[in-house]
């Protein structure tokens, strides 16, 4: 039999195969199946089906499922086998498809040739190159990961035996492979590299290392002997992808550490275990851009965006990253969250189809099989993680996609504990019940990352692992109670925090929410479509939030979404009149005026039906507050008066300190500071008690204001230093803002002009992002008084032109100090100017360029 296959590989091979010394190798490895335990049911009458499994097994005898050594067993069975299988037989019954069954059968071929061709006299015995121990071979150079490379060589060099961890796809293979071939001049006796991707029996194990150790596909398991021949060697032993048989890999490195003090073991490992057999190097995915960044030259310096372009150039040498292609590459990085592999993929797809594309359907990257190397041994796919999951931990991490971004524990086991894990079951666990130990496997499995934000422990996702857990969640039939629980959730974190942030915890809840944005916004979109009272319950408490927190805008947007969706229902009055009141306060802050106040009448009439007193007292000093800016100064008067008698009934002193700093912010606007500087200071001290330092800061700028009108230059300083320092600790950026315009109004006046613009330089970037025209309008006039002060007097003309065109549609009133400064200065102007060219350059700018001419005064 065995020479009857030895004509076969002649004619295979067109040569005589018995003349090379490797001959016998090949004979015994193609004559595997009948030493094997299923020698019978290969040679018998039994159905394909069951030699096929027997193929199986023993393809993973090889290997475990080594794809060389089960492409020759293949070509014996195709050829050489007493009950010969077609070529389709095998294909169907292997799972495979006609294509794969001839690739693999080609390689058949080709690792036959290369097993024949005699070796080279001077080839040291296993090194490194030996055809079963050596090396994959990666395409392109190793991007981003030097720091990394430099922390494994010392730890390598501590420990001797190191693990690399991280999620699928990060690239643990590359990095470790790309180490060991720097180290190859360094080892005398080689590098054996020994996959384990597919072996799931610890047994194995030995047996597995001890083929490549020998260079024999055929070497016993005694560990003891290959342990004995390694004693006396100088090398490294890199065990790849040990997740599934860690604890064995541990027991083995142990003993090899003990017993052979020359080896090196490097291991790499998705699955993060306490069992871990040596010291650990975490590897973490490439670095993304921010959102906030999109020049080309800034993303270059980002090493995913650098792996993108380096792999694409490969295949098309003139793509180059622009001002079009540049922002597309930065979010597919950030989408594909740095991961090597994904990356790869997503290059190689772009190489071939528009960017845009690959842009709009990063997910289709998970399906392709993993870096690009020459041997097979180092495939793997960001999927693949998903199918070694338990039942229970698979659906843990698809439900885990109904978050938004990032979340944290107490959000996990509130939304997703409580839940049958077969949704067809009716039998769920307590709330939070056994999800903690789930989701730490997925830590462990590196499905998850986690990370410190703000100095609290958070976890997330990425994208491209979300949109495959979502699809699944969205199949599972629980995707809509999932995303109510979610809803919920936040609506509850989302009041609570609204009413923490009046407090002096309020710097900590307004950081909390920043963190839980993203998942605040997807619950309020879906209680748009699916609950509207909810939306409004989320809408209105989130309505602080975006007003100190600098984005007006998309609060608007969202709070007038969620109230035309409740418009038809019958709700609350209070829950409605708090909502309006929150979308007339973001609207004011932007001095659109007409619309606040329809709020605001909207609010009061609802606060009054429902008899919700601290709702009518917030909606009443909105009105007031509106009324002022438009100069209604008795209607002013009288709203902000019963919002007064209202706090002063409610418990704390919090709302009637509110008041008072309206009532101070309307004497200011009438023209009488000196009554304004005495309410003002009852505010802050009102504020003082209640425990809120950012209304605190609030009130010492509007304070800052008044005494700056009655010319106290130095007390106005030294409040707004202050109130400046307590914003910034709290992060309110329209506080800011506020503070910075003061500060520049006050050097103004000391006369003190080089100190003044770097505050409007910072107040701008806020007062522009906000779209916040009460504060454009006052910064416009304070540059223009500044360059009038430089001598700039056409650049002077230009902005305060702008600032009148700004404050008339629909009309804003500044305080009367302010407007006769305005008068001086445009008398000014016309006197230096004459009034015809003082007109034309107060018409030079649309009224919708006012961000042209602050850039000019800037320059």
């Amino acid at each position: 039999m065995i020479d009857a296959r030895a004509d076969m590989i002649r004619e295979l091979l067109g040569g005589d195969a018995t003349a090379s010394p490797a001959s016998a190798c090949v004979l015994r490895l193609l004559d595997c199946e009948y030493q094997a335990r299923r020698r019978q049911a290969l040679l018998s009458d039994e159905p394909p089906t069951t030699r096929a499994r027997a193929l199986r097994e023993i393809a993973a005898c090889f290997g475990t499922r080594n794809l060389d050594l089960e492409a020759l067993a293949l070509l014996h069975l195709r050829y050489a086998s007493p009950v010969q299988l077609s070529a389709r037989e095998i294909a169907d019954h292997l799972g495979i498809d006609a294509r794969t069954l001839r690739r693999r059968q080609r390689r058949g071929y080709l690792l036959l040739a290369r097993r024949l061709a005699p070796a080279a006299p001077d080839d040291p015995p296993n090194r490194a190159a030996s055809p079963l121990g050596g090396l994959p071979r990666f395409t392109g150079a190793l991007v981003g990961r030097e720091a990394a490379l430099d922390r494994l060589g010392e730890q390598l060099r501590r420990h001797r035996a190191l693990v690399i961890t991280g999620p699928a796809g990060v690239g643990k293979t590359r990095l470790a492979v790309e180490w060991a071939s720097r180290q190859v001049d360094s080892l005398r006796d080689g590098i054996w590299f020994v996959p384990l991707r597919h072996l799931d029996d610890p047994a194995l194990l030995a047996q597995a290392v001890a083929r490549v150790i020998s260079a024999d596909p055929f070497a016993g398991i005694d560990r003891g002997r290959w342990q004995a021949a390694l004693s006396d060697r100088e090398g490294l032993l890199l065990l790849d992808r040990c997740e599934a048989i860690d604890g064995a890999c541990a027991e083995l490195v142990a003993e090899l550490l003990q017993g052979c003090p020359g080896m090196r073991v490097l291991l790499t490992s998705r699955c993060r275990s306490p069992e871990a057999a040596a010291p650990r190097l975490d590897l973490e995915p490439l670095a993304t851009p921010p959102l906030e960044i999109d020049a080309p030259q800034l993303l270059a310096s980002f090493s995913g965006v650098r792996l993108f372009v380096d792999q694409v150039i490969r295949e098309r040498p003139g793509f180059t990253l622009d001002a079009t292609t540049g922002p597309q590459v930065a979010e597919l990085v950030r989408r594909l969250g740095g991961l090597p592999l994904a990356i790869e993929r997503a290059a190689d797809r772009a190489a071939v189809l528009p960017l845009e594309r690959v842009t709009r359907d990063p997910t289709s990257c998970m399906a392709l099989e993993g870096p690009r190397a020459a041997s097979p041994a180092s495939m793997g796919s960001v999927a693949a993680s998903l199918d070694a999951l338990l039942p229970e931990d698979r659906r843990l991490l698809d439900r885990l996609a109904v978050f938004a971004g990032s979340f944290d524990l107490d959000a996990v086991r509130s939304i997703c504990g409580g839940l049958a894990v077969d949704p067809a079951s009716t039998d769920c666990a307590a709330p939070g019940c056994h999800v903690l130990e789930r989701l730490a496997r997925l830590d462990q499995l590196g499905l998850i990352q986690a990370r410190r934000e703000a100095g609290r422990r958070r976890l997330h996702l990425v994208e491209i692992l979300h949109a495959c857990a979502e699809d699944r969640l969205e199949r599972s039939g629980e995707a809509e109670d999932l995303r109510r629980r979610h809803a919920e959730h936040y609506a509850e974190l989302a009041e609570t925090a609204d009413r923490g942030m009046s407090g002096p915890e309020g710097p900590t809840w307004t950081t909390r929410l920043t963190l839980e944005h993203d998942n605040l916004l997807a619950a309020l979109r879906w209680s748009q479509r699916q609950d509207p009272r909810l939306a409004l319950r989320i809408a209105g408490r989130l309505g602080r939030f975006w007003r100190i927190g600098g984005c007006p805008s998309l609060g608007r947007r969202e709070l007038e979404a969620a109230l035309a969706g409740a418009e038809p229902l019958i709700l609350e009055p209070g829950l409605h009149a708090m909502a309006l009141t929150a979308a007339g306060d973001l609207a004011r802050q932007q001095g659109d005026l007409e619309p606040a106040r329809r709020h605001f009448e909207a609010a009061v009439a609802l606060a009054r039906r429902a008899g919700d007193r601290p709702a009518l007292a917030a909606a009443l000093r909105g009105l007031g507050r509106a009324a002022t800016v438009q100069s209604r100064s008795d209607e002013a008067c009288q709203h902000l008066q019963e919002s007064l008698d209202l706090g002063r009934s409610l418990e704390g002193p919090w709302d009637a300190a509110a008041t008072l700093e309206d009532l101070g912010c309307l004497a200011l606007q009438l023209g009488h500071p000196v009554r304004a500087i005495e309410l003002l200071q009852r505010a802050v001290a009102g504020f003082t008690r209640a425990a809120d330092p950012r209304a605190q800061a609030n009130a010492r700028a509007a304070l800052a204001r008044a005494l700056a009108a009655s010319g106290r230059w130095q007390p106005a300083g030294e409040q707004l230093r202050l109130a400046l320092a307590e914003t910034r600790r709290l992060g309110d950026r329209h506080g800011i803002a506020r503070c910075q315009l003061g500060r520049a109004r006050v050097e103004l006046g000391l006369g003190r002009i080089d100190r003044a613009w770097p505050c409007l330089r910072e107040a701008l970037a806020i007062i522009d992002d906000a779209r916040d025209r009460r504060r454009a309008i006052e910064w416009l006039e304070l540059a223009a008084r500044l360059r009038f002060a430089d001598g700039d007097l056409e650049l002077a003309a230009r902005a305060l032109g702008a600032a009148e065109r700004l404050a008339q549609d629909p009309p804003i009133h500044p305080p009367a100090d302010d407007r006769a400064a305005r008068q001086a200065l445009a008398a000014s102007l016309s006197l230096r100017l004459g009034p015809i060219r003082l007109t034309q350059l107060q018409r030079a700018d649309r009224p919708s360029a006012w961000q042209h001419v602050a850039d000019a005064c800037l320059a």
